[in-house]
This record gives structure tokens, sequence and C-alpha cells, in this order.
């Protein structure tokens, strides 16, 4: 075979070439945003669309333990936001402050009482903090029994408001020449319920720790009586 022969095959190919490139098509195929330059057929695959992972939008979110527990009391010294120890130390260190702030001293055993039980009514009758509502109940009808036994005869019982939130009932005040010894006698109330709490929590260490701190929050009760 000559070489003009093969110079004639290799044209003949060429053209084929060029035909078949313009019938699959006139414009430029593309992978993303890159032209593919090529006359020949090219396989392009769909955009993949992975879909946004729910972030909780609307909902809880990741990791969330459900809507958190907003009741409050109805008291003006502590309130709870969550039931768990250290908001319930919270509340009683807060209620510590408010019954110190009152304008008289011999109300401030009721104040305690009052405070006590409007926090143990926000816990749960059952599961870890079941013993400190227990504990919190008892030790508030114990301050209040101290009151009503030794209320005095000269000063009438007052209902506290702070801002906008008010006590559910008068406070009553204890009889001034006795306030020494019924401050006493009211701090050990609360410090035997601090005891009887820790007590309570058994052979758990966590449950000891969670009661360990609150006893030292109500305690703070009991050293604000003594400085009376």
């Amino acid at each position: 075979m000559s070489v003009q022969h093969h110079r004639l095959i290799r044209h003949a190919k060429f053209l084929v070439a060029i035909i078949l490139g313009t019938s699959v098509g006139t414009f430029p195929a593309s992978a993303g945003d890159q032209p593919v330059m090529s006359g020949f057929p090219v396989f392009v695959p769909k955009s993949i669309v992975v879909p946004a992972q729910s972030t909780g939008a609307g909902g809880y979110g990741a990791g969330s333990d459900g809507p958190s527990d907003t009741r409050k009391t109805t008291g003006t010294g502590g309130s709870i936001a969550t039931n768990s120890s250290q908001s319930v130390g919270q509340a009683l260190e807060a209620a510590t402050k408010f019954c110190q702030s009152l304008p008289g001293s011999d109300y401030t055993i009721d104040c305690l009482a009052y405070e006590y039980w409007e926090i143990q009514k926000q816990l749960p009758s059952s599961g870890e903090l079941a013993d400190v509502k227990k504990v919190l109940a008892q030790t508030s009808k114990q301050l209040r029994k101290l009151a009503t036994d030794n209320q005095s005869t000269s000063k009438p019982p007052i209902r506290v408001s702070k801002g906008t939130r008010k006590l559910n009932r008068t406070l009553v005040p204890v009889d001034r020449t006795q306030l020494p010894k019924l401050s006493r006698d009211a701090a050990a109330i609360i410090n035997n319920g601090a005891t009887l709490l820790i007590r309570a929590s058994g052979d758990s260490n966590r449950k000891r720790a969670q009661y360990q701190q609150i006893a030292r929050s109500m305690r703070t009760g009991a050293i604000m009586l003594r400085s009376l």
C-alpha cells in the first residue's frame, strides 16, 4: 500500500470523526462549572443534594432534655427554675437574703417558714428531691409553730410585697423580748433539718453531694437567725 493511500485513509477517518461529533451535539457538555471541550458524548451526573440535618429549630435542639421546668414560687424570696440541687440551694439562699431584708427582725422566723413552704411546693414527691421536699415541709411547719406560739401582742401581722411579687399570707411577728432565744430555737430547727437531709442521702455518693449542697444553703438561714 502506497504512502498516498495511507494518507487518504487517515483523512477519511478524520472526516468521520468530525461528522459524528457534530451530530451528537453542537453545544459543549459541562461538568459542574467547567465545560467539557469535546465533540464526543460525555456523561455528566446530576447534582447530589444532601438534606440538611435538623438542628431542632422549633423544637428542643440536639441533646436537649426537653423543656426546662419554669415554675416559680409565689414568695418574694427564692424561686426554682429547674428541679436540681443547685437551683434548690439558690432558692434557699435567696429566701435567707429576702427574710433578712424585712423591716423588722421579729418577722424573720415566720418569713423563713413561708419561704421554705413555697420552695418545697415546687419539688416532686418522688425521685432524688423527694426527701428534700419532706425536710423543707417539716422545717417550715416547725418554724411556723414557733412563730405563732410566740406571736407578739403589740405588733400586727404584715403582708410583704416586693415589686410585683407578693406573699400569699401575712407574716406574724414574734415577741421581741424573746427574740434572741426564739432566733436560737429557729436556728436549731433549721440545722436539725439540714442534718436529717444529709442522713437521708443514704449510701449514694451522688445524692450525698447534692444533699450536702442543699444543707449548706439551708444553714445560711440558721446563721442569719443567730445574728439577730
